[in-house]
Formats: structure tokens, C-alpha cells, sequence
């Protein structure tokens, strides 16, 4: 009806917008007077608001969406910080649970990113409230300094000493893969791997960062079954990830028996809040896409 040509792309990613205007080539006499140059100064800021409001729109129904369905997202634990870095200086500890960051209550470690991230724009301290396992609340007070010295760059919860926390999964062996070098090497099912090259080794974890980084050299496990200690030789095969390459074995961990849900939460809404949350993160968003953006012209970002 408004004599508007519409088309969508094979792959619908981009797009543009072009006007009926007498600057971008020809009119037709009978329809000057729909050319957009002719338009009066209202009409056009309304068409030019038109698509960032669209934008807006599209963000908060996404966002609607997706917290009335729900997301299952990681709970707000604390592994044991970096040595010598705010979070240790704050006194945070393994395990810990994140409650509130300055008052406001986060259920996700994407919130405590989030929080951190925009906290950080203007303020040097905050107070993060976390519980440990003894269900004992404590307030950790965390400079945040750090992410605007470093310019915004890398990780921003890397460099104040945040990890998020590991489950220590102890080292027993719990799948052999037939033919691996883990089976070629003698290694059993229920083996406990005590040392790696004459280093201690206390959870799985270390066994995966040892093997990874060591392709195709050879390796000393110190291996404890049924009582008995004793060394096994084992060479891991060199396989590609990525652009990388790493060490594999062919072992899993056994079933370490954890919870689950206490690592994983889905944060899910009603349809009357989760609406509220939608605007409220798409307005958060866009004032601390502008605030960044006001730091690049002064230079601080």
C-alpha cells in the first residue's frame, strides 16, 4: 500500500535501508511529493528513530523470551582467587557463594560478570555479600580499579582474581578407551593417579592440564590400586583441538558423585516479571554501551 519494496536475503544477516529522495537519484513527478527530502522535520526524525527503536523492541522481547522460558546458567560460586590480586586481598575463598554485589542480589555467574562490569565503570570499591558452606555470610570488599588501569582489556573477572569455582574431582580413573595410550600403558579402571613426573597430584583436573601439555613425550604416573604403589610409563597420543595440539591418553574421571544442581541453576521468571527484567537489561545495556562509549572520547577507555 505504501508502495514499500521489502526482500530477505538467502542468509538473513545485515541488512539496509534506502530512501525514496531526490538526492539519491531520480523521482517520478507523481511521487515527489512521498521523497523523503520532502518530508516535514518531524516526519523525518520519527523515520530515522524508526530502526533504533526497532532495535530496542527486538532486545527486550529477546530478552523476555528467553527469561520467561529460562536459562540454565552456572550458580555464582567462587573458586580460590589468584595469589596476591583484589579478590585475595578481599579475603574470598573457595567455594563461596555470591548473594548480592553492593546491595543487589545476583543468582548467576553471568549477573556477577555483568554487575562487576558496570560497577566498574565509576566506582573503585563494592561489597560482594557470599555464604560459604557452613551457610556463614560474610562481606568481601573488592577494588575494581584494576579493569579501568588495564584499559578494559582481556578478562575483566581474570584480572581482579575472580575463578569461577572447580569441584576438587579426586584422580580415579573411571572408562579406558580400548587401545589408547592409557590401556597400551596398563592403566585399570578404579586406578587412583597419586603422582605425575614425581609431582603430587590431588584432583583430576591436574591430570588433564599434565596430559594436555605434554603430546607425545613420554610421562611417570605414579598409580595406587587396591593398596599397592607403583610407577606406570605412558605416552600421550598428540591430537588436534582447534588450532592447537594436545596430549590425550584415552581415560575418564570416574562419576565424582556431586550435585548437579549445586553448580547449576535455570533462572526462569513469570511472564509479568520477566518482562520487567527484559526492560530493565535492555536499559542497562544501552546506558553502558553510551557510558563506554563517552570513555573512548575522553580517551580512559
Amino acid at each position: 500500500r505504501d508502495r514499500t519494496e521489502w526482500s530477505v536475503g538467502l542468509i538473513p544477516l545485515g541488512g539496509f535501508v534506502k530512501m525514496l529522495d531526490e538526492s539519491e537519484g531520480e523521482v517520478a513527478p507523481d511521487e515527489v511529493h512521498r521523497a523523503f527530502n520532502r518530508q516535514k522535520v518531524w516526519r523525518r526524525m520519527a523515520i530515522v528513530a524508526a530502526g533504533p527503536l526497532t532495535n530496542l523492541l527486538l532486545a527486550v522481547f529477546i530478552y523476555w523470551g528467553g527469561f520467561w522460558h529460562g536459562v540454565e546458567e552456572l550458580r555464582p560460586v567462587l573458586g580460590a582467587p589468584v595469589a596476591a590480586s583484589p579478590a585475595a586481598r578481599a579475603g574470598v575463598e573457595n567455594g563461596e557463594k555470591v548473594l548480592k554485589i553492593d546491595g543487589s542480589p545476583v543468582q548467576s555467574w553471568q549477573e556477577v560478570r555483568w554487575k562487576l562490569l558496570s560497577l566498574a565503570a565509576d566506582k573503585d570499591l563494592i561489597e560482594l555479600e557470599v555464604i560459604n558452606a557452613h551457610h556463614e555470610i560474610s562481606l568481601r570488599r573488592l577494588e575494581l580499579t584494576l579493569i579501568r588501569e588495564s584499559g578494559w582489556e582481556g578478562d575483566a573477572l581474570e584480572r581482579l582474581g575472580l575463578r569461577y569455582f572447580r569441584p576438587k574431582i579426586p584422580p580415579l580413573v573411571g572408562k579406558i578407551t580400548p587401545d589408547g595410550s592409557a590401556d597400551r600403558a596398563g592403566l585399570l579402571v578404579d586406578d587412583e593417579i597419586i603422582a605425575i613426573d614425581g609431582e603430587a597430584v590431588e584432583s583430576w583436573h591436574q591430570v588433564v592440564l599434565a596430559v594436555r601439555a605434554n603430546p607425545e613425550k613420554p610421562m611417570r604416573f605414579g598409580i595406587s590400586r587396591q593398596g599397592r604403589f607403583f610407577d606406570l610409563s605412558l605416552t600421550p597420543t598428540r591430537v588436534k583441538d582447534g588450532a592447537q595440539e594436545i596430549g590425550r591418553i584415552g581415560a575418564t574421571v570416574r562419576d565424582p558423585g556431586f550435585n548437579r544442581d549445586d553448580l547449576v541453576v535455570v533462572v526462569r521468571y513469570d511472564p509479568l516479571t520477566a518482562l520487567g527484567k527484559a526492560l530493565d537489561e535492555t536499559w542497562d545495556k544501552t546506558v553502558f554501551s553510551l557510558h563506554m562509549n563517552s570513555k573512548m572520547l575522553t580517551g580512559e577507555v
